[in-house]
């Protein structure tokens, strides 16, 4: 590699997100620093290493197209330092992963992990030992009284009778459609005292939903910290207007809020240690729209009536995965989120085509690990060792509060909900556990059962439609025997409670109590099936992974 490509990699821009390089340089600085970046070959591997930095400052630039930055005069001349909170690629892989990989050196490549996560969680068998409030308690004592064979003995549905919602990890303000979950799920241990530590708070103006690192003796109590904190900042946020100043606006309250956790935090350094927690949020902006942000593998959803869905922002981004791809190149890293080990790698190959792509899949990354020369990538190849390890790597969040709060411009979206949308910030609780496309057949299932219980006496018509029978009778979406086109039958149900009248239109109150119905019955057939599939009642079953124990926590607006 050159030595204008390694000054260029050891530069403090390269280690900023294209917001913060926004924020911190001027467009003149940004300009130069595009200038003085080299342009390596088309063809070769070099290329892709600077091609993402590159395109990063280019990326500042538009940002700062759409919101001038006001600056003070001594500021022209003066390049920006990194910030010292930062915590860059470099050092990012030297603290965070680390311990997992001494951990994955200890993986037989032949075994099986009912739940890999568990290798980096080890700490979680200690918690009971410092939990310090009676609710806490309360639930850890409920939870032993379930053991092991009881857990796999119970269905879902009996599972949350005797475990039900967990309402203290949940702060809602609203009055508009909204409806939230949060549940402790299966135990990793069922022998062990847990607790949850996902938390979710919503108003009128905002919904967050966190999840507290796994490891974090503290992870629970920042979870809430930091929702309730970003929460009472929701009015400074609705005022942005676009992508641009809703990074910066957004990052500058993520920071001060970070800095106050981490004073609450060095009053304690050995109990928060490992602490933290991913974020997905949802504000309300003044004109109508909807800013939706995430830190860390938590996700915002977006779920039509039309049975569509869509991951709105880009969680791979937030884990050492998405960093060291990011690092060499690879700026599009959204389709990867569903790839086994081999799917991944052939993506590897498209990317870096002056390869020969018929090589075997170690030997082709033998080959790319020699040429791109990079400590980064040789990270990321103790994570292609096996599925389990693949799985395992991708779970490794480098984002979230008490460490890097900075959210990625691939991270932040502003857009118009249309009425038949709904949106679910979500925790990894339920995407570990079903495809996106699973999610939304369950809560098209769920919101349709749930519409018809609710008005089967008022409109008797609507029990007499195909498949409705079949579909009232099953117990799941799994036990349905026959093919219900979900999305058609829910737009013939609509037509029928709620008709379009001649110059008047449908009914506006109607329409916002079937809206809310919907969110209902699907976010809570959602959580069913989570749990179910955490049980080992989905094994082999389309559209569904293979079972993670954790806590799930869905918000639906």
């Amino acid at each position: 590699m050159s030595n204008d490509n390694q000054n260029f990699i050891n530069s403090d821009a390269n280690h900023l997100s294209a917001a913060k390089i926004a924020e911190s340089y001027t467009s003149d600085q940004i300009k130069q620093l595009l200038k003085d970046a080299p342009v390596p070959p088309t063809q070769s591997l070099q290329a892709a290493i600077v091609t993402n930095y590159r395109a990063k400052l280019e990326d500042a630039l538009k940002i700062q197209s759409e919101k001038t930055i006001v600056q003070s005069p001594n500021e022209e001349n003066t390049i920006l330092q990194a910030p010292e909170e930062f915590i860059g690629p470099e050092n990012l892989i030297d603290v965070k992963i680390s311990e997992a990989i001494d951990a994955l050196d200890e993986i037989d490549d032949h075994d099986e992990f009912e739940d890999i996560s568990a290798v980096f969680e080890e700490e979680d068998e200690d918690i009971d030992s410092n939990t310090d409030t009676e609710s806490k308690e309360e639930e850890a004592e409920q939870i032993e009284e379930i053991d092991e064979s009881d857990v796999v003995d119970l269905n879902a549905r009996e599972f949350l009778e005797i475990i039900p919602i967990d309402k203290d990890r949940m702060k809602i303000d609203c009055k508009l459609p909204i409806f939230a979950v949060s549940h402790i799920g299966i135990p990793k241990n069922p022998d062990a005292k847990s607790v949850n530590q996902d938390y979710t708070c919503v108003t009128d103006s905002i919904a967050i939903v966190c999840d507290g690192v796994g490891s974090g003796q503290k992870s629970d109590e920042i979870a809430k910290e930091f929702a309730d904190r970003i929460a009472d900042k929701s009015n400074q946020l609705a005022s942005v207007s676009s992508v641009g100043e809703g990074l910066i606006e957004l990052n500058s309250v993520l920071t001060e809020i970070n800095q106050e956790l981490k004073s609450i935090a060095s009053n304690d350094e050995v109990a928060y240690e490992g602490s933290g927690s991913t974020l997905a949020g949802i504000v309300r902006l003044k004109d109508g729209r909807k800013m939706v942000f995430t830190l860390g593998d938590s996700e915002v959803l977006k779920i039509s009536n039309s049975g569509e869905i869509q991951s709105l922002t880009n969680p791979l981004k937030d884990t050492i995965f998405g960093i060291v791809l990011t690092s060499i190149g690879i700026r599009d890293i959204s389709d990867i989120m569903d790839l086994d080990l081999s799917s991944f790698i052939n993506k590897l190959k498209q990317n870096f085509k002056s390869i020969d792509s018929t090589l075997e899949d170690q030997a082709f990354l033998d080959v790319l690990a020699q040429n791109l020369q990079s400590r980064f990538f040789n990270t990321l190849r103790k994570f292609l060792r096996n599925e389990d390890t693949f799985r395992a790597g991708r779970q490794v969040i480098a984002k979230g509060a008490l460490g890097d709060v900075q959210v990625d411009q691939t991270n932040l979206v502003i857009l118009k909900q249309e009425q038949s949308d709904h949106l679910l910030a979500v925790t990894d609780g339920l995407t570990d556990q079903m495809t996106y496309q699973q999610i939304s057949e369950v809560f098209l299932y769920g919101g349709i059962k749930s519409l018809i219980n609710k008005f089967k006496e008022e409109y008797p018509k609507i029990t007499q439609l195909k498949f409705v029978k079949e579909l009232m009778e099953s117990e799941s979406i799994v036990d349905l025997e026959v093919n219900v086109d979900l999305k058609k039958l829910l737009k013939t149900i609509n037509k029928i409670i709620n008709p379009k009248k001649l110059f008047r239109g449908i009914n506006i109150e109607k329409a916002a109590q079937i809206d809310q119905i919907i969110k209902e019955g699907g976010t809570h057939e959602l959580l069913i099936e989570s749990i179910a599939n955490m049980q080992n009642d989905r094994l082999g079953i389309d559209g569904y992974k293979r079972p993670k124990a954790d806590n799930i926590t869905i918000t639906t607006l």
